[in-house]
């Protein structure tokens, strides 16, 4: 698992690996840093 946090103030992502990482774990967090950064234009 991985867990996401997204401080959208400061244009900072942590992420914090929890167990065994998979596939899915970076599916989610593309689902959450992508659309942050197409409105933005970074991160």
């Amino acid at each position: 698992m991985l867990k996401i946090n997204l401080d959208k103030t400061n244009g900072i992502a942590t992420l914090e690996p929890v167990g065994t990482l998979s596939k899915e774990d970076f599916g989610k967090v593309a689902g959450v840093i992508d659309p942050y950064i197409e409105n933005t234009g970074d991160v």
